[in-house]
């Protein structure tokens, strides 16, 4: 994260610097070519052609566009540099004191200082682009191993969970989810619903059962299918 910090404050440092010496270069270059042409059409064109193209080839360099406008972005800093030279000795020789020696010294001795300026913050800036573009990507696959790692961890445990419930006996026969019926009269034992299972549990019996309470009463003991079978023959009858 503070490499990140770092790298963005260092890309706004160079790119207000960067655009300082174009923003200069550019005002040079339209008074230079509006001397030479007397147009201010023909010396914005000028500038189009002559400085942008070089500002194309550092973009192009940067967002990796294959282009060969990228070889251009070299003369970027010395275009700069060229056309502020003119711009400085008009306003030094504007002293009617300054004589042309010290005017024209004054001039090269500031361009040369400002051609190495200009040349390491354009260098500086399209390094750290680049620095920035590679530390996305850095995250980008960090993130992309971690989601790995995280899929091959879930799949691991589901493989686990399913050789544990391979190992579970089958469920048998008499389970009431496999006869269909979860209540039985606690009597006869016969099928029922839920209501039919709570009256049973309240009275001890079902509705099949009170007809053998008689036959019980007089010491007769009939199971649960023959309480059935005598409740089928009194209905048929």
């Amino acid at each position: 994260m503070q490499s990140t910090t770092v790298v963005r404050l260092g890309i706004v440092l160079h790119a207000f610097f960067a655009a300082a010496t174009l923003a200069w270069s550019l005002w040079g270059a339209y008074t230079f070519w509006q001397n030479y042409f007397g147009s201010p059409l023909a010396s914005v064109g000028a500038v189009l052609v002559i400085e942008f193209i070089a500002l194309a080839g550092f973009l192009c360099r940067v967002f990796r566009i294959p282009s060969l406008l990228q070889h251009f972005r070299h003369v970027l800093p010395f275009i700069s540099v060229g056309f502020v030279i003119h711009s400085i000795h008009d306003m030094i020789a504007l002293r009617q004191s300054a004589s042309e020696w010290l005017s024209w010294t004054v001039t090269i001795l500031f361009a040369i200082l400002l051609t190495i300026f200009s040349f390491a913050t354009w260098i500086s800036l399209e390094r750290l682009l680049t620095r920035a573009e590679q530390i996305v990507k850095n995250r980008n696959y960090d993130h992309a191993l971690r989601f790995i790692e995280d899929a091959q961890t879930n799949l691991a445990f589901l493989a686990d969970i399913s050789r544990i419930v391979s190992t579970l006996p089958p469920p048998t026969s008499d389970s009431p989810s496999d006869s269909g019926h979860r209540y039985t009269c606690p009597s006869c034992h016969a099928p029922l619903t839920q209501q039919q299972y709570a009256a049973a549990l309240r009275h001890g019996r079902c509705r099949n059962c009170r007809p053998l309470s008689n036959y019980r009463r007089n010491g007769v003991n009939v199971s649960g299918h023959e309480s059935l079978a005598i409740v089928a023959d009194r209905e048929s009858e």
